[in-house]
């Protein structure tokens, strides 16, 4: 197999068909008849399975991996990637904001680069209103700060990617996997190449989603917030020890209530550095929490192939 295609279906009823039929067209020119395209259904509410099947009668490489329930877009991603048998494979959104044409661009600068194991997409402009555009450029540049791996700027999901980064990449074993961080710490030789995204659907990430992938790839993947949490109650008690100077220099220089300073300075100082120091180490214990239970990271329920 010359090249395997994977992308995951969640509310695409309304993209499929058209993806399947604009990606083979690309992939027929680049392999011939030695490509297969692996749909992965992540518990999509729609009818979008239903609409993968009928692509399937019209298409034979394409194989439609069916779990049993929604376990989110990056462990479905990696589930597809397993399926994946190519030399190569390409991994693509479904909603045709990355145009399925894109593969042509990224194939050829492949072949021409040296020694690279994956050519991957940064987006030329964040798409979106004012706020999703300048809250989540702030949030990634956040996360870059504190990644003890380096993140390429505005990076999408697609990514064209040689068999033997594939194969390091399904060695790890993260049971909340994410996936900018896991792709950039596998190492590698990597090239980015800029892409112009469409803006023709409705995302499925949400402000809390963002939020939640945005914390969990902190304490996947980075120690400095713990190092942080040092320095912000090193930084407290120089606050709390100035504001005991100012107490002093009232109680003897000026008019001060009898108590006041030292319920103030004790209250302030304990709440603010416990408080933060506890949260702090809440996000870690919980993401170990998860990594413990050694829960699949997916359950697939069935593999449609052809020939069923």
């Amino acid at each position: 197999m010359k090249l395997s295609i994977v992308s995951t279906m969640y509310h695409s009823a309304a993209y499929v068909m058209e993806f399947c039929e604009r990606i083979a067209v690309q992939a027929e020119k680049i392999a011939g008849d030695e490509y297969e395209i692996i749909l992965v259904n992540d518990g999509s509410p729609d009818h979008a399975l239903d609409v993968a099947l009928e692509a399937q009668s019209k298409n034979k490489k394409i194989r439609i991996v069916d779990l049993s329930r929604n376990f989110g877009h990056h462990p479905a991603i990696l589930t597809g990637l397993g399926y994946a048998t190519g030399a190569h494979v390409f991994l693509i959104d479904i909603d045709l904001e990355e145009p399925p044409e894109i593969l042509s661009e990224f194939w050829d600068t492949f072949q021409n680069a040296k020694e690279v194991d994956v050519v991957g997409g940064v987006q030329m402009a964040r798409l979106g209103d004012a706020q999703e555009r300048y809250a989540g450029g702030l949030a990634w540049k956040f996360l870059q700060k504190l990644s003890s791996t380096e993140l390429p700027a505005n990076l999408i999901t697609a990514r064209l990617m040689s068999q033997r980064y594939v194969q390091a990449l399904m060695s790890y074993k993260d049971k909340e996997p994410f996936l900018a961080a896991l792709c950039s710490d596998i190492g590698f030789k990597q090239m980015f190449i800029p892409v112009q995204k469409t803006d023709d659907s409705t995302t499925t990430y949400t402000f809390k989603h963002k939020v939640k992938l945005m914390l969990n790839g902190i304490t996947a993947f980075s120690t400095k917030p713990l190092m942080m949490s040092i320095v912000v109650a090193l930084s407290l008690a120089g606050i709390t020890a100035l504001i005991g100077l100012y107490a002093l220099f009232m109680g003897l220089f000026g008019n001060s209530v009898p108590g006041w300073a030292s319920t103030v300075l004790l209250v302030c100082a304990a709440t603010s550095i416990i408080t933060f120091l506890q949260g702090m180490n809440a996000l870690y214990v919980a993401h170990i929490f998860r990594e413990v239970k050694q829960r699949p990271l997916t359950i697939v329920r069935k593999v449609h192939d052809i020939e069923d």
